[in-house]
C-alpha cells in the first residue's frame, strides 16, 4: 500500500515516468543501433587448396558479408606452420581487403560476395601450412 501511495503522488509519479521514458530510450537505442554482420563462407575446410605457380594466389570458396547498416573492416590473415610464407593480399571479387588496421576497406552499400582469393610471399614453393584469417568489422 505505501508504493502504490509513493506512486500517485504527483513529483514521484513524473519522476516514475521520467526513468521510465529514459530506459525505454536506452532499450530502443540498443536494439536499433546495434548492428550484425553476417558470413556465409562456402568452402571445404578439409581440402588442399593448390597455390597458383605463376600469381602465387589460391581461391578458396565463395563467401557473402553483409549487414544491416554500412560497415568497414580489414582481415588480419595468420600463416601457421611455416616461416617462409607470408600472404600479401586477400581479394573478395575484383576487390583487395585491406589488412591495416588503420585503413579499412569500406563497404557503402552494405555487402560484398564473390570468390575470395589469397596472395602469397616466398622463395620457395611451401610444403603444406595452414592459414588462419580474422576479420574485423568496424561501425562506419
Amino acid at each position: 500500500m505505501r508504493i502504490l501511495s509513493k506512486i500517485h503522488n504527483p513529483i514521484n509519479a513524473l519522476l516514475f515516468g521520467k526513468i521510465l521514458f529514459f530506459w525505454f530510450v536506452l532499450c530502443f537505442s540498443f536494439l536499433a543501433l546495434s548492428q550484425t554482420i553476417n558470413i556465409i563462407w562456402y568452402y571445404d575446410e578439409g581440402a588442399t587448396f593448390v597455390i597458383d605457380d605463376v600469381y602465387k594466389k589460391v581461391s578458396i570458396g565463395t563467401i557473402y558479408i553483409y549487414s544491416g547498416g554500412k560497415f568497414k573492416f580489414y582481415v588480419i590473415p595468420k600463416v601457421l606452420d611455416v616461416q617462409s610464407v607470408t600472404v600479401t593480399g586477400v581479394k573478395i571479387k575484383n576487390r583487395f581487403i585491406s589488412m591495416d588496421p588503420s585503413n579499412p576497406t569500406i563497404v557503402t552499400n552494405k555487402w560484398i560476395y564473390g570468390t575470395m582469393e589469397v596472395y602469397f610471399s616466398y622463395i620457395e614453393p611451401p610444403e603444406d601450412f595452414r592459414v588462419e584469417f580474422t576479420f574485423v568489422f568496424l561501425p562506419l
